[in-house]
């Protein structure tokens, strides 16, 4: 019995060739985004069509038996209506993070900046006694600066949340 499934083509390849019986042969696999992996034998045609959707989203179907799960056919998903934002552009973290959880992401990312800024001013001013709570207090400004620039930027905060 045939089942169907939409997967992500992470990668297709040629997995083994050889020579039985019957002749020359050569196993075929696709490997999905989960890394479970959809063999078939000597179909060059499968192969080509499977080959063009690397990177894609793809309607599949196959065959499982003792020994895996067998491909018998490809063809390129349907686009999805609200298609999820790629991933690595930040657009699916600000898309899927609640505003507080936002706001805690964008504190640590000022922080780290602030840290950053701090050590190229002590770099710049190394005669200037350094104690620990001055650069903590350098530190701390640089952060609410950076974190202000941030929530501005990111739209999670406006000139109305301003009272002066």
């Amino acid at each position: 019995m045939s089942e169907t499934a939409t997967v992500m083509v992470k990668e297709v390849k040629r997995v083994k060739e050889g020579t039985n019986a019957k002749g020359k042969w050569t196993m075929y696999g696709l490997v999905d985004g989960n890394d479970d992996l959809f063999s078939w034998f000597n179909n060059s045609t499968l192969f080509d069509d499977a080959k063009k959707l690397e990177d894609h989203k793809a309607e599949i179907e196959f065959k499982t038996t003792d020994k895996g799960r067998n491909l018998t056919a490809i063809k390129p998903a349907e686009p999805e209506a609200a298609e999820t934002p790629p991933l690595g552009t930040g657009e699916y973290v600000k898309g899927q993070s609640a505003p507080n959880d936002a706001k805690r992401i964008l504190l640590c990312v000022a922080w780290e900046r602030a840290v950053e800024l701090a050590k190229i001013e002590i770099a710049h001013a190394p005669a200037r006694e350094w104690s620990h709570a001055l650069i903590f207090d350098m530190t701390k400004k640089y952060a609410y600066d950076v974190y202000v620039d941030l929530l501005g930027t990111s739209g999670l905060l406006g000139d109305e949340d301003f009272p002066f």
